[in-house]
């Protein structure tokens, strides 16, 4: 019955149509409530119970349409509490019962979709960041991204394809590790037919990357490189929704990888990913640097862009390096009937830049030719000079020397 909220409501009804007092009403109201009710009874969907699942799954198999009909109809009612029951039918059909397999294993395919959608919207609400409403791999996952709602979404993307590193915590860096080989043979395999690396591959390699730490693969990091590097992970990156969460992934794998350098630099230099400046770091911490005048310039260039003054003491160490790493003719700078001339750039020059501009001080003076780079914050022609520019290299580089030991005593 629809109680006595609604009593008032007929009173006034009943007065307006027949008039009389409030107990004259009584029974019309109540004549009224209970038919309401019985519609309200009549348009609720019925509930089976475990005992009847049975009975109808054979109905399933009747050699009349309607009986068949009405099974199906009652069996789509049931809920996630009877799955188990639907299931045991299931397994227990035999080869001919082709027709009852189909329809049956379609209710249970509906009832596990409605589960997990609403298992993701109760995880997705959850203000609780300890919540993984059954995702138990939210667990790891979060320690190496964040707690946002974002990570939540990203997290989710492995969930078709790699289900068991969501429903499952990795929880050492070995089982991670192992975990990243696997999907690397998944992606070769991918790569060999011709198919190429799909989205959740990339970021399941990201995610077990972070979680194994310091336990490390060269070869899988060069086939990590060459994954973030290419579609369809690499446009993703810029995704706005993922792209802090990605951040984070991206600058725990950089600090760790040592293969495929510049290939990582690149990448997050085109991203616009600030992790750049940790690569660059990397790169002129190296041995390989002194002969690697290409690695040298793109590592200044990305400092220069991503860097700050903190970072300061590690340019400058390069102030007194005369290592040539850029050697041309060239014809005036566009000047047709200007005379060619060989123009060269040192260590010392793209540093004495870089340091400039890290800290803030006006540089056009000593780099008249400088030209901006949207990618790489200034083109290599900015620190051209004429061979046997001595004079002028030293000049200006002792000059600052003297400016950056006065600012320092104030």
């Amino acid at each position: 019955m629809a109680g006595y909220d609604s009593m008032g409501f007929f009173f006034a009804i009943f007065r307006v149509l027949f008039g009389g007092g409030r107990r004259a009403a009584y029974p019309f109201c109540f004549v009224l409530i209970s038919l309401l009710s019985l519609c309200q009874a009549q348009d609720a969907p019925k509930r089976i119970e475990a005992e009847q699942i049975v009975g109808l799954v054979a109905r399933l198999g009747s050699s009349k349409f309607a009986a068949r009909e009405s099974a199906m109809e009652l069996l789509s009612l049931s809920d996630e509490k009877l799955l188990p029951e639907l299931e045991r039918a299931l397994n227990g059909l035999t080869s001919d019962d082709l027709e009852v397999q189909i329809r049956l294993s379609g209710i249970i395919a509906r009832i596990k979709n409605d589960r997990k959608q609403n298992q993701i919207r109760l995880f997705l609400r959850s203000i609780d960041r300890s919540e993984t409403q059954g995702f138990e791999g939210w667990r790891s996952f979060s320690r190496v991204s964040n707690t946002s709602r974002n990570a939540k979404m990203l997290f989710l993307m492995l969930l078709d394809t790699y289900p068991e590193l969501v429903f499952a915590e990795l929880t050492t860096k070995k089982e991670a590790l192992d975990k990243a080989r696997d999907i690397a043979a998944s992606i070769n395999e991918k790569n060999m037919n011709l198919i190429g690396s799909e989205l959740p591959d990339a970021l399941a390699m990201l995610y077990c990357f972070n979680v194994a730490d310091d336990l490390t693969d060269r070869s899988l990091e060069r086939l990590s490189a060459r994954t973030f590097g290419t579609a369809p992970f690499s446009p993703f990156m810029n995704d706005p929704q993922s792209k802090k969460s990605l951040e984070r992934l991206m600058s725990g794998w950089s600090t760790r990888i040592e293969e495929e350098l510049p290939r990582c630099l690149m990448l997050f230099v085109e991203r616009d990913y600030p992790q750049a400046k940790e690569v660059a770091l990397k790169m002129l911490g190296s041995d390989k640097i002194k002969t690697e005048s290409i690695g040298f310039i793109r590592s200044m260039q990305a400092i220069y862009r991503f860097g700050s003054q903190a970072d300061l003491p590690v340019v400058e160490k390069w102030l007194d390096d005369k290592s040539e790493c850029i050697n041309i003719p060239l014809q005036g700078f566009g000047n047709q009937f200007a005379p060619q001339v060989v123009y060269t750039a040192e260590y010392r020059d793209i540093a004495l830049l870089v340091s400039m501009h890290l800290a803030s001080e006006d540089f056009m003076t000593e780099f008249p030719r400088f030209k901006p780079h949207i990618l790489w914050g200034f083109s290599e022609e900015s620190v051209l000079l004429p061979l046997n520019s001595e004079v002028v290299r030293s000049n200006r580089i002792e000059n600052w020397k003297a400016k950056r030991k006065a600012s320092t005593k104030i």
